[in-house]
């Protein structure tokens, strides 16, 4: 009689312990979601009134509404970034093109791919923490200026950052299921942000380190890879024959990648962004990111060798401005 009293006492105290335990991650997790809220009325805010003095945005307009007049870029007009923006919002932009609500519709477009960058950031945390984790990387990918000024602006920025998280979700979920058909999504995903945006083109190169070494330590198969990375090769060999047929390859070629490296010695290097970044709690990151490298589980690894490489793009190569530093702060949540 006894032992059951003193078994019914421990199981009282476990439960009232998980109760604790519960009720914490419980009110953690809803004082997190404040902060997104929170976070939400600020960018709603930027999104209506802040105006749109910012020059990339008309750019980016402008050149939609060329192509969808049928002007090629780079060729019929001066462009130094990747195409595909401007040929998937073409259609919408020549629809609008007259009336002033073009600027919130495009700017609505954008801030919904970075919602859903935002919930596959989410995705790709559960590989690695619980859900109070994963709403922790949310509002780190919210809850700061760089993504309050940043997410909701008409830049081709904000798709390439979202098909890279998608590609990264893809990527960890063929290494949970060992399913082709993820690690061919995970391809594509990272082709088409490639044609969003040249820059990303640095972290793809980290990313085929990353496949040759889970290839070597059996994580993945090499005849998967070659496999699922022949649509995605396939996708961008025929973007780049198509500027190629219409007599613009050169330009291509010059304008996107020569015309961006002669620009980078026109840009000062002593710039906010520059001087604050390790000693930000981005630094800060770096170190947590090399001290638990060893400690943490594969997915942990991969986005810790990622964010590293990120991170020292961003402290010691071209990166004048704010959106330029969307990516990092995603790695960082």
């Amino acid at each position: 009689m006894k032992k059951r009293n003193q078994l019914s006492w421990f199981d009282m105290l476990k439960q009232i312990k998980q109760q604790i335990k519960d009720f914490d991650d419980i009110s953690f997790i809803h004082a997190l979601k404040l902060f997104i809220v929170a976070s939400l009325v600020i960018i709603g805010y930027g999104f209506i009134f802040s105006g749109f003095q910012v020059v990339d945005e008309f750019e980016h307009l402008h050149a939609s509404w060329l192509v969808s007049q049928g002007k090629l870029p780079y060729r019929d007009f001066f462009e130094h970034h990747h195409p595909l923006m401007w040929y998937l919002s073409a259609p919408i932009v020549l629809a609008f093109y007259d009336n002033v609500i073009i600027f919130y519709i495009m700017r609505l477009i954008s801030l919904i791919a970075s919602c859903l960058t935002v919930f596959f950031i989410y995705k790709i945390s559960c590989f690695i923490s619980n859900a109070k984790g994963a709403w922790l990387a949310v509002c780190l990918s919210l809850c700061n200026i760089i993504s309050l000024y940043n997410v909701y602006q008409f830049r081709p920025d904000n798709f390439m950052n979202l098909f890279f998280i998608m590609g990264l979700y893809f990527l960890f979920s063929h290494l949970n299921n060992k399913q082709l058909k993820t690690l061919v999504l995970s391809f594509i995903c990272f082709g088409i942000s490639f044609l969003f945006l040249q820059k990303i083109g640095l972290l793809l190169a980290i990313i085929i380190y990353i496949l040759l070494w889970l290839i070597f330590s059996k994580k993945m198969k090499l005849k998967n890879t070659i496999i699922a990375s022949i649509p995605c090769i396939l996708l961008v060999i025929f973007s780049l024959c198509f500027f190629i047929v219409k007599g613009a390859g050169i330009e291509f070629f010059a304008l996107n990648y020569r015309f961006n490296q002669a620009l980078v010695y026109y840009f000062d290097r002593g710039s906010f962004w520059y001087g604050n970044l390790i000693t930000s709690i981005y630094g800060i990151t770096l170190l947590i990111a090399l001290y638990l490298y060893r400690k943490e589980n594969l997915y942990f690894k991969i986005i810790s060798l990622i964010y590293i490489f990120e991170f020292l793009m961003r402290a010691f190569y071209f990166s004048p401005h704010p959106n330029y530093y969307t990516t990092l702060v995603f790695l960082n949540a």
